[in-house]
């Protein structure tokens, strides 16, 4: 385990306006926990109000900064390929926080399931809160109940916070469903996509 204060791998660093990071409109968590890789080509910059921890990899040749205002841990099965370009600093949370509703359910430490931005375009955010270690499905459906995608099929993950990047500029817009499957049950959402 290695925690961090601040943190440069493959040589490039990238300093973040006193603003925060263009484009970043995702909200804050109190505690993030990043499984889902960062792709060739991709670009991002997670931040959490309290505490991050990652397992994940960062593809060469993405981008990606990780920010937390208290905490930031890599774990075992973190990697940032060489050719990557990866930054880490513990510093205050310059995003949006999640709405209070959001807040007030990770305090309880129960399931929780969101997406941001809802509605989207071209990408949104799912994340969710396991309050102990679960088989995970996330899948996407029309409003009728049918499948339209598999976006996790039964793939073990650790009690904590977990986000998945749904990206799919070319779906048709429409009411979606997202829904989550643990061993604590089914929780389905509303998904809104605009063109």
């Amino acid at each position: 385990m290695v925690k961090l204060n601040s943190v440069l791998l493959s040589g490039l660093f990238l300093i973040p306006s006193a603003a925060g990071w263009a484009g970043t409109e995702d909200p804050c968590a109190v505690t993030l926990r990043l499984t889902q890789r960062i792709s060739r080509g991709e670009t991002r910059q997670p931040q959490a109000i309290q505490t991050l921890v990652a397992t994940n990899v960062v593809d060469r040749e993405a981008l990606a900064s990780y920010q937390a205002g208290r905490s930031l841990t890599l774990l075992p099965g973190f990697s940032a390929e060489q050719g990557s370009v990866f930054t880490a600093e513990v510093k205050s949370c310059t995003c949006n926080p999640l709405p209070s509703a959001d807040l007030a359910a990770e305090s309880e430490n129960r399931l929780t399931l969101t997406a941001y931005p809802n509605p989207f375009t071209e990408t949104t955010v799912i994340r969710y809160r396991l309050t102990e270690a679960s088989a995970v499905s996330l899948s996407l459906l029309d409003e009728q109940g049918r499948a339209v995608d598999m976006l996790i099929s039964g793939e073990m993950q650790e009690a904590g916070l977990h986000e998945y990047t749904y990206r799919n500029a070319s779906s048709p817009a429409m009411v979606y469903l997202y829904s989550l499957r643990t061993n604590q049950g089914v929780t389905t959402k509303r998904l809104i996509k605009q063109r």
